[in-house]
C-alpha cells in the first residue's frame, strides 16, 4: 500500500521551506513527501490549480495527504473545482486550519484525530 504527501506552500514561498515537515511526515506516515512548487505571485490562480490537479491525477497511490500552507489550501480546494477529467472526483473529508505550530502532543492529536484534508479517488 503505496501513501504520498503533497505539500502546497504558500505566497512568497517556494516549497523547500517545508523540507523539515515532508521529512517529518514521511516518516511518521511511512509515506512519500513531496512539493507542488507553483510562482504564487505570477501565476493565474486557474491555471495553479489546474497544474495541481494535474500533477495529482498523475501520482499512483493507495493514499494521497494534501497539506496546504496559507494560499496553498486554497489552491487544494480550488484543484477540487477544476478537475481536469471526469473519472477524478474529490471528497473534502476534513480541513484543518491551525494559526500556531503545535507542540509534540498536540501534533501527536492532530495526526491521530485529523483526516486528510482531500481525498482523490480516480
Amino acid at each position: 500500500m503505496s501513501t504520498v504527501v503533497v505539500y502546497v506552500h504558500g505566497l512568497w514561498q517556494r516549497g523547500a521551506e517545508s523540507l523539515w515537515l515532508r521529512r517529518r511526515l514521511a516518516q511518521e506516515l511511512k509515506a512519500e513527501a513531496r512539493a507542488f512548487s507553483y510562482p504564487s505571485v505570477t501565476a493565474d490562480a486557474g491555471d495553479i490549480a489546474r497544474n495541481l490537479a494535474n500533477t495529482l491525477t498523475a501520482i499512483h497511490a493507495d493514499t494521497l495527504h494534501l497539506v496546504g500552507h496559507s494560499l496553498g489550501g486554497l489552491v487544494i480546494l480550488r484543484a477540487c473545482e477544476v478537475r481536469p477529467s471526469p473519472s477524478l472526483t474529490a471528497a473534502p473529508q476534513r480541513f484543518h486550519r491551525s494559526r500556531m505550530r503545535p507542540s509534540p502532543a498536540r501534533w501527536r492529536g492532530l495526526r491521530e484525530n485529523c483526516k486528510p484534508s482531500i481525498a482523490w479517488r480516480s
